[in-house]
């Protein structure tokens, strides 16, 4: 190959700007500019030095980018090749690489642990459904009932509440916070959310009859504000780290996950009711809504766990326009 070394420095000048170009796509560079820009990028803004291996490297690797589907089918041997015919001669374990990118799904270095946490914030979204519609059985014990001169729509007030919070206020926060605190905090925020109100749901049976529906109605709110800010957040999260031969299947994996908590959820309802009527008769009907109320906690806690272990996703530190001011490319690598 080539020594570039030279034409990239004397290429460089003493502008600086950011690599890309948010107005335009890699694809579109020829050689020069290509080289010119990744090395502006490689010292500019990831500190690295022109003498160092990586920033050569940084250089090889953006050439591969822009012409990825050819690389691709070099490293298949599915084109035929000579050394030399391309910008860039790529090594044997970097050929290895790129085949395992399509090849093995867990492949991508920290995405079992994003993979996780996007499935564990899915499965508690279900599971939340759950608990509402098993929870609604124990109305009465929710301070619920047509015979205490209630309003005839306050059971639905109460059912209602997540949903209607999680479309009207949970989806719309989202961005602010993901903004902010990117697709990790906006997990984070969440997983507090319906953790505290999970909990309280589940002491609404302490309280006077009369008052608990009114307190669980005022939790559920605060919990679709959770909900909402989640079903926003997890899905960018798997989209924007996964790569792209994966990126389809980890975001419909929500939808799996999903369904398979409402499930979860059902099945912990089963039992928190067999188990007490089984204990205590019909005798305790407050502790089993409290059960049911109060287990998306623990999915909750488990979600947290694993988004505090997971990485960010790169693309939030590569963000431009409104958002430079946390434009931190060094974090993304």
């Amino acid at each position: 190959m080539i020594d570039h070394h030279g034409a990239e420095m004397n290429e460089l000048g003493r502008d600086s700007k950011a690599f890309p170009d948010h107005n335009q796509t890699i694809t579109n560079y020829n050689d020069p500019t290509l080289r010119r820009d990744a090395a502006r990028f490689a010292i500019d803004h990831l500190g690295m030095n022109d003498k160092d291996e990586d920033f050569h490297d940084f250089i090889r690797a953006a050439f591969v980018a822009r012409d990825i589907d050819i690389y691709y089918e070099v490293s298949r041997g599915l084109r035929p090749y000579a050394p030399g015919e391309l910008d860039v001669d790529l090594k044997e374990d970097e050929r290895a690489a790129l085949c395992n990118e399509k090849d093995k799904l867990f492949n991508e270095r920290g995405i079992i642990m994003v993979n996780l946490a996007v499935s564990l914030a899915a499965i508690l979204q279900g599971h939340v459904q759950s608990s509402i519609n098993g929870a609604s059985l124990y109305a009465a014990q929710l301070g619920i009932d047509s015979r205490m001169d209630q309003p005839n729509w306050t059971l639905g007030a109460v059912n209602a509440a997540p949903f209607f919070t999680a479309a009207a206020l949970g989806c719309w926060l989202a961005l602010p916070i993901n903004d902010h605190f990117g697709r990790r905090g906006g997990m984070i925020v969440s997983a507090v959310l319906i953790f505290l109100t999970s909990l309280v749901a589940g002491l609404t049976v302490l309280i006077r009859q009369e008052d608990r529906w009114k307190l669980l109605l005022g939790a559920r709110i605060l919990n679709g504000i959770g909900m909402g800010i989640k079903a926003v957040s997890t899905p960018i999260l798997a989209s924007e780290t996964a790569i792209r031969f994966w990126r389809g299947s980890f975001v419909l994996a929500w939808q799996l996950w999903v369904s398979f908590g409402i499930m979860i959820g059902f099945v912990f309802n089963l039992i928190f009711a067999s188990v007490v009527h089984r204990v205590y008769g019909e005798n305790n009907r407050e502790l089993t809504v409290a059960l049911i109320l109060g287990a998306p906690l623990i999915f909750a806690t488990a979600m947290l766990g694993a988004v505090l272990r997971c990485t960010e996703s790169p693309r939030y530190y590569m963000r431009g326009g409104q958002a430079s001011q946390k434009y931190e490319p060094k974090k993304a690598i």
